[in-house]
């Protein structure tokens, strides 16, 4: 048996004794050890069991770092939008967006990445724009899995001229992280965190439930919605922008 992992059966089988039974078994046989190791087996089925993730399951979230020049597509039930990050304006990451073929659209969002408003191209008027209360939104980079978080009020307002103004509100019932996973999308593979998101709108007669990948420092990548296709989503492109050496 490798040293490292019998050291690390000493710590989880033997605790504080292991350094004592070490000194007086310098002689023990394999038996001892496959002994140990039975043991240790049957400590990391009861872990697997009870959803505990043990030193060779757990996984430490990578957090995407955005540069200028970073550009990906995700496609909506409207249609393809791409963005392209362009930097920090008032604290808020800003975006270029290239939507229903126009290119001069502007999307900010906040350091976790949710959306926070959009500007038109023509004028730079504003035609939506999100309001949290208290300031939580549907997620955040810094979550693990077993997160959970309620009670958000939000307000979503949209204005895109005569045809279509108005806004509504709800309450962000339940934010739940299911898991840390790799998921396949379009644009690639990307370590994404699950969220399960439970949400009534005002007015409603029963909470809207949907899964949401989000990538720390990237954002959402992927929505299902089993019940409203129209809601789904995916990320199509990534392209990030090169990296200095």
């Amino acid at each position: 048996m490798p040293n490292v992992i019998r050291q690390w059966v000493d710590e989880l089988v033997l605790g504080e004794n292991a350094n004592l039974i070490g000194e007086n078994c310098a002689g023990c046989n394999a038996l001892t050890w496959r002994s140990l190791t039975q043991i240790t087996a049957s400590v990391l089925l009861a872990f697997a069991l009870a959803g505990i993730a043990t030193p060779t399951t757990a996984r430490q979230a990578e957090v995407y770092k955005l540069i200028i020049g970073d550009r990906f597509e995700i496609v909506f039930s409207s249609g393809p939008m791409q963005f392209r990050y362009v930097g920090v304006e008032d604290g808020l990451r800003k975006f270029s967006v290239t939507w229903k073929g126009n290119p001069n659209w502007i999307r900010y969002q906040d350091a976790d990445l949710n959306m926070v408003r959009m500007l038109r191209p023509d004028d730079g008027r504003m035609v939506t724009a999100w309001e949290y209360d208290p300031p939580q939104a549907f997620y955040k980079t810094s979550m693990q899995v077993g997160d959970m978080w309620a009670g958000t009020s939000y307000r979503y307002t949209w204005n895109f001229g005569f045809f279509s103004s108005g806004s509504r509100s709800g309450t962000l019932q339940e934010v739940r992280v299911l898991a840390y996973e790799e998921v396949t999308v379009p644009a690639g593979k990307f370590m994404a965190y699950k969220l399960h998101v439970k949400d009534l709108k005002d007015g409603a007669d029963r909470p809207r439930e949907e899964l949401l990948w989000v990538v720390p420092g990237l954002g959402p990548i992927k929505r299902e919605n089993s019940e409203f296709s129209s809601r789904n989503y995916e990320m199509t492109k990534f392209e990030p922008a090169p990296r200095r050496q």
